[in-house]
């Protein structure tokens, strides 16, 4: 990508652009860049109501984003809404004839797919497509249907036919990991990077194969790589936290958890880990709190297990039960630890 900022310093001079706007709008690119790119990783599997969010982003920061426009319709599509993803296209293509704004190289290549895309889903054929794209995307449908092995098939056709397809390498590592096969998963996130080494997910995929390895550092090095890259990300600063917690590296995992919650104020998980360390350090209320929140966004048997936990701590037992009930009518009673359990009813002198 650095490669060709000369060509565009000189296409910006051209049109008599001051170096300062030059600056800002790469700014504007790097970081309508780095929303589409999340978007596109939930859209590849299949988290399609949470990809829309920042495909619209980008298009906002950087209504000439092609690719953008074309994974959002796209994601339209999968969610049912096709007149919305024509209406979409219908208003970029337009734009696009009649915008001054400069179109890059990749802009021109997601143009012409999506004047493609277009006339397929007002029920016209569509023809090219990058190298192995067809192979790929059937692969993102396989995988969607966690028919594993098909998608694994397909995406070594996609990677055959284009050994530079960085997606192809992502989805087939992200399988490997859920498979437990986690060498092959990091051949496929390095190979990933090597190719694109600018995208942050490549490195979060790395680091959460770290974490399954339970590799620690090289997980905390990974989203350190990733933030640096993306530093408006609340699942990387979550996930450097998480990192920071196992490696008993306390205040620096309540920094991230505050920077995820900051970005996210209803982040539950980040909420639900930071009370837990809070209560590792004697600080119930705090500890007590955080949970609540976690509760209060997303009422799940998780945080009500960690609550009752640490009312445990502070010796308050009927809410420490109360919270065990909770987590037991929404049928996660397994989830509660046996020995916890057998503390609370010692010390209550209850079996319920």
């Amino acid at each position: 990508m650095k490669k060709k900022v000369p060509t565009i310093i000189l296409i910006v001079i051209s049109v008599f652009l001051s170096s300062l706007v030059f600056a800002q709008d790469l700014g504007k690119i790097a970081e309508s860049n780095l929303s589409a790119a999340k978007g596109e990783s939930l859209y590849i599997v299949g988290r399609y109501d949470e990809a829309v969010s920042p495909l619209e982003n980008a298009i906002k920061i950087r209504p000439e984003h092609g690719r953008a426009h074309y994974d959002l319709a796209l994601t339209y599509a999968k969610l049912g809404e096709k007149e919305k993803a024509i209406d979409l296209l219908s208003s970029y293509l337009e734009y696009i004839a009649q915008t001054k704004e400069w179109i890059g190289s990749m802009d021109k290549e997601y143009i012409t797919k999506c004047k493609e895309l277009f006339g397929e889903l007002r029920g016209k054929t569509v023809s090219s497509q990058v190298p192995g794209e067809e192979h790929f995307i059937k692969a993102k449908e396989y995988y969607q249907s966690t028919m594993f092995n098909e998608a694994i098939k397909e995406l070594n056709e996609a990677i055959k036919i284009n050994p530079k397809y960085a997606l192809a390498y992502l989805l087939r590592g992200a399988i490997s990991t859920d498979g437990g096969n986690y060498d092959e998963a990091l051949a496929d996130f390095n190979k990933a990077i090597v190719i694109d080494p600018a995208q942050s997910n490549f490195y979060e995929a790395r680091a959460g194969t770290y974490i399954r390895k339970g590799d620690f550092d090289k997980a905390i090095s990974d989203y350190n790589k990733a933030i640096g890259i993306n530093s408006n990300d609340a699942e990387l600063f979550y996930g450097r936290g998480f990192s920071y917690d196992n490696n008993n590296n306390f205040d620096q995992a309540i920094a991230d958890y505050n920077k995820a919650i900051e970005i996210n104020p209803r982040y539950a998980n980040a909420y639900n880990n930071r009370g837990l360390l809070y209560d590792k350090k004697g600080n119930y209320e705090k500890a007590i709190s955080d949970c609540s929140k976690a509760i209060e966004i997303n009422p799940d048997a998780a945080a009500y297990d960690s609550r009752a936990n640490i009312y445990f701590h502070k010796q308050e037992y009927n809410k420490s039960w109360e919270d065990v009930h909770k987590v037991e009518a929404l049928g996660k009673g397994d989830r509660i630890d046996r020995e916890f359990l057998e503390k609370l009813k010692k010390a209550t002198g209850r079996e319920k």
